[in-house]
């Protein structure tokens, strides 16, 4: 199926999680002397159209970088801690004028925006998400995530209704596409995008 274009795209920034692994909160840690989280919006700004910032409930605002050259939408997780899939529906909803969508962490601070805009274009038809072939092609990451804002909607909340909480739930619901890493490192070779920060120690030395 084709996405019906609306002319805009939305990137859509996870950033309500409890950061358990990490042990503290790892969205303003710095690397290379940026906090990781505006690392994050500031790949995706220079992807898409729409920036949507996905927070928790009962957080008071954050700082955000101040040279985005977009607006911010900031909406909140309905549920604190509720996991990813509740995270992601909630700026599926801030972003259901926007078709297609690309949806990343707030740890990840590497990610190339030629890699995002090649998701987004694969989004424009076939599967109604895309995910990007890693190392072990066994193995399917679901971020960084694209794919129709409206079905990947639907189907975030028939999932959660069924008690799901992953996305890795909703990449095998929607039968996801992968672009092949021989395409997608030729515009990142180390293959950085899909680099996260879950633990101090996955930090750059």
């Amino acid at each position: 199926m084709t996405v019906r274009r609306t002319g805009r795209v939305a990137g859509i920034v996870l950033a309500g999680g409890r950061a358990t692994r990490f042990g503290r909160d790892k969205r303003f840690v710095l690397v290379d002397g940026e906090p990781l989280l505006h690392r994050s919006l500031r790949a995706v700004a220079a992807a898409v159209d729409v920036l949507v910032l996905v927070i928790g409930p009962n957080e008071p605002s954050l700082a955000l970088p101040a040279d985005l050259g977009r607006a911010v939408i900031i909406t909140r997780d309905r549920l604190a801690y509720a996991g990813p899939l509740a995270g992601l529906l909630a700026g599926l909803e801030a972003a259901l004028d926007s078709e297609p969508a690309v949806v990343v962490g707030a740890d990840m601070p590497s990610l190339e925006p030629a890699v995002l805009r090649l998701l987004l274009r694969a989004a424009e038809g076939g599967p109604d998400a895309w995910t990007l072939e890693g190392p072990d092609p066994a193995i399917v990451g679901p971020l960084p995530l694209a794919g129709r804002t409206t079905a990947l909607t639907a189907a975030a909340r028939a999932l959660l209704a069924r008690g799901e909480r992953s996305l890795r739930g909703l990449v095998l619901v929607t039968r996801a596409g992968r672009v092949l890493a021989a395409e997608w490192r030729a515009l990142d070779p180390a293959g950085l995008t899909l680099r996260d920060i879950d633990r101090p120690e996955d930090l750059p030395a």
